[in-house]
C-alpha cells in the first residue's frame, strides 16, 4: 500500500528493497507496486532527510533477483511481468511546503493536510499514476541516514468499496462507498544488514544472493555473501512505517 491522492480500485504487490551505503552513510530505496486507478493519479512517498534526496538507477528485475535468492518452495513470488510495462514519472518535493507547487502533480487537499500532519520534517517523491491498471518498473532514490534504515509502509488511500444493503429482513443490492484504506497489507520488504525479521524464518535463503551488485551504484556495491532479508506483510496490520535498525557488521 501507499499514499495516493485520489481514487483508486486496488493497490497490490508493493516491494520495497533497502540497504544501506557501504558505509553506513545513505539508504537506497527501491520501490515498486501495481495500481489500477480510474484516472489519472498520484503517489506519495515519504523520505526523510528530504535535501539528500536524489533519484538513483538500478536493474529493472531487482525484485527478480531478491525472488531468486531463496528456494521457490518457501520464496517470494515470481516478479517478472511486473517489469515490463510503464514506469512512474517522478519529482522530488523537499518540503511540506512546496506540495501546493507541483509542476503538473496535482494532489487532492485532505492528501496535502495529511502529508503535512503527518510528515511535516520530511521530503517527498511524487509519482503520476497512469489511468487503468498497471504495473510499474521500479523506482530507486536515495538519502541520508543515521540509525535506522527507513521503509515507507503506511498508507492512505481513497476507494470505492462496495457494500450489501439489508433492510431488518432482506438483502436490497449493492452500495457503493468511499473509503479510506488504514490497515489494509500487502508488500514483500527486503534488506541487509537488519535483525532477522520476525517473520523471514519461513523464507530459506540459499548459500549466496542472487543480486547483481555491480549494476547498483557505487556506494550500495555489496556482494554476494550479503545476507538477503525478506518478509512478507499481508492482510490487516498496523498502518505505521517501519524504521529497522542496522549493523554493518550484520551483513555477512
Amino acid at each position: 500500500m501507499c499514499i495516493i491522492s485520489d481514487i483508486i480500485e486496488s493497490v497490490t504487490s508493493t516491494k520495497i528493497f533497502v540497504i544501506p551505503s557501504t558505509n553506513g552513510k545513505r539508504q537506497l530505496t527501491v520501490y515498486s507496486n501495481k495500481v489500477s486507478s480510474p484516472d489519472s493519479n498520484v503517489m506519495c512517498i515519504p523520505v526523510p532527510n528530504p535535501h539528500s534526496i536524489r533519484f538513483e538507477n538500478v536493474p529493472t528485475d531487482i525484485f527478480n533477483q531478491c525472488a531468486k535468492t531463496f528456494h521457490k518452495k518457501h520464496g517470494c513470488m515470481d516478479f517478472l511481468s511486473v517489469y515490463y510495462n510503464s514506469s512512474y514519472k517522478a519529482i522530488i518535493i523537499h518540503s511540506v511546503n512546496e506540495l501546493h507547487n507541483q509542476n503538473g502533480f496535482i494532489l487532492t487537499s485532505d492528501v496535502v493536510d495529511y502529508l503535512k500532519k503527518t510528515y511535516p520534517n520530511y521530503g517527498f517523491i511524487l509519482c503520476k499514476l497512469k489511468k487503468g491498471k498497471t504495473s510499474y518498473k521500479p523506482l530507486a532514490y536515495s538519502h541520508d541516514i543515521e540509525s535506522s534504515l527507513f521503509f515507507p509502509t503506511k498508507h492512505y488511500n481513497r476507494s470505492i468499496r462496495e457494500q450489501p444493503l439489508w433492510t431488518s429482513f432482506d438483502y436490497v443490492g449493492i452500495e457503493e462507498k468511499l473509503t479510506h484504506i488504514a490497515d489494509n497489507w500487502d508488500h514483500e520488504l527486503f534488506s541487509i544488514a537488519t535483525p532477522t525479521w520476525s517473520h523471514d524464518s519461513i523464507k530459506v535463503i540459499q548459500h549466496t544472493n542472487k543480486i547483481n551488485w555491480s549494476k547498483l551504484p557505487d556506494e550500495f556495491n555489496h556482494n554476494s555473501s550479503v545476507i538477503l532479508r525478506c518478509y512478507e506483510k499481508s492482510g490487516y496490520s498496523p498502518n505505521i512505517d517501519i524504521r529497522m535498525p542496522f549493523n554493518l557488521s550484520l551483513v555477512f
